[in-house]
C-alpha cells in the first residue's frame, strides 16, 4: 500500500526533492547528469540529495513524462495466440500447396489422405 505524502508539505509551499529534480531537469535539460542536478538543487533550494536518489527521480520523471506510466510503456509480457505459438497463422500459403502437390505426385492421393487423417488425430 502506498505511503502517501504529508498534506503539510504541499500546503506550506515547501519544495520536495522530486520537485527540485523536476525544476533542475527543466532548467538544465533532460540530459543533465545527477551531479549537475545535485549542485543545482543545493544552490537553488539548499537540499542535500544522494546521486542514487537523483538518478531514481530522473528515471521515473522521464518515464512518465510521455503522459503514460512506465508499466504501460513497457507492457506486460503476455502469451501469444495459439497460431503464433505453433508457427501457424491459420492460413495456407502457396508454398504449402506446392509442397502438398509434390507430395501427392510422389506418393499418390490415397496415401496423402491417409497421412492427413493420421496427423489430424
Amino acid at each position: 500500500m502506498p505511503r502517501g505524502r504529508k498534506a503539510t508539505t504541499q500546503d506550506a509551499g515547501e519544495v520536495t526533492k522530486r520537485d527540485a529534480v523536476r525544476a533542475a531537469l527543466r532548467e538544465l535539460g533532460p540530459d543533465a547528469k545527477p551531479r549537475q542536478i545535485r549542485d543545482y538543487a543545493q544552490e537553488k533550494f539548499g537540499m542535500e540529495m544522494s546521486l542514487n536518489l537523483i538518478s531514481n527521480y530522473k528515471n521515473n520523471l522521464n518515464k512518465t513524462s510521455a503522459g503514460r506510466s512506465s508499466l504501460i510503456r513497457r507492457g506486460r509480457p503476455g502469451r501469444p495466440p495459439a497460431a503464433a505459438r505453433n508457427g501457424r497463422s491459420g492460413s495456407i500459403s502457396v508454398e504449402d500447396l506446392q509442397t502438398l502437390k509434390k507430395l501427392t505426385e510422389r506418393i499418390g492421393p490415397d496415401q496423402v489422405r491417409s497421412l492427413v487423417g493420421l496427423l489430424g488425430r
